[in-house]
């Protein structure tokens, strides 16, 4: 135990982008990972935890299925995320991994844990494969698993979201726990399991539906921003082509407070937000009756 508590929270490069702390009332996105000894990744886990619900979703990815890339790199298996993260300039690292989960699959991750699979030479009774662990007899040696990543793994998670993420696993019902395990990355199957986790999440409470618009030259932009709120537990009003080109996305929102504008602003880095009826000519977004317009720009459209 001191150990853990001595032991610094080592940091991917290029990391995910700087979030708040969870507030364990929205939901995080977590992914797991192990890598070998040349930075491929063998394994892919993305826990969901929802606190609203006091639920968790548990979906495994396989990491040799070819996926688009972002930023024009073309097409590759997921497991070279990390190296190609490494080789551009600037290295971006780990955050490649998030920009191919929100381009492939319209899923933000909050939190990121690596592991090496040589490392876990620890855990000598461990099966080196997510799918063992997340079976539910397995399940309550989640928590201290967690704390071992502590130690052992690259994480951007805090020291108190460390203990938040462990009790929240360690308290949850096993009958809340939905699990999921995908041989690809077809967008429609991942889609479905996310739709019937977040049936009554936080965000579908705030009633608050989104109208979706194109503002950039990328075909199908709008429908993967209608994904993108429903994966965080939204709702969308319609989607469709803005009349101009943008090149930075905006919201137009009544409330900016609206904890919907908030988690798309984290998730898209969107710094504009504005009050309906000003500065904007509404009009031409066909806005009128939606309470939050999300204005898809050329910046997001290179996630594309």
């Amino acid at each position: 135990m001191v150990a853990f508590l001595k032991s610094p929270v080592t940091q991917a490069s290029g990391s995910f982008p700087e979030g708040r702390i969870w507030d364990e009332v929205t939901s995080m996105n977590l992914v797991l990972v192990l890598e070998d000894d040349n930075n491929q990744l063998t394994s892919l886990a993305i826990l969901t935890l929802d606190s609203f619900q006091k639920r968790l979703s548990i979906a495994t990815l396989p990491v040799n299925a070819l996926v688009a890339y972002p930023l024009g790199l073309g097409e590759a298996p997921v497991s070279q995320a990390l190296t190609f993260g490494e080789k551009l300039e600037p290295k971006i690292g780990v955050e490649m991994l998030s920009k191919l989960t929100l381009r492939n699959l319209a899923l933000p991750l909050d939190r990121y844990i690596i592991v090496k699979s040589s490392s876990l030479s620890a855990l000598a009774s461990d099966p080196k494969d997510f799918k063992e662990w997340f079976r539910v007899k397995n399940l309550p040696d989640l928590p201290a698993k967690i704390s071992w990543f502590r130690e052992n793994a690259n994480t951007n998670l805090s020291l108190t979201e460390m203990y938040q993420v462990g009790n929240f696993i360690r308290a949850v019902n096993p009958s809340d726990i939905k699990m999921a395990s995908f041989d690809s990355w077809d967008s429609g199957a991942v889609d479905s399991h996310f739709a019937a986790f977040f049936g009554r999440g936080f965000l579908k409470q705030t009633r608050v539906p989104v109208m979706v618009l194109n503002g950039s030259n990328r075909e199908g932009l709008g429908r993967w921003g209608g994904q993108l709120i429903a994966n965080l537990g939204g709702d969308t009003l319609a989607f469709n082509n803005a009349v101009n080109n943008y090149a930075n996305s905006f919201v137009i929102a009544e409330n900016p407070d609206l904890p919907i504008v908030k988690a798309l602003g984290r998730t898209l880095n969107i710094s504009s937000i504005y009050p309906k009826g000003q500065g904007l000519a509404e009009r031409e977004f066909n806005a009128g009756r939606a309470e939050v317009t999300l204005v898809l720009g050329l910046d997001a459209g290179q996630i594309m």
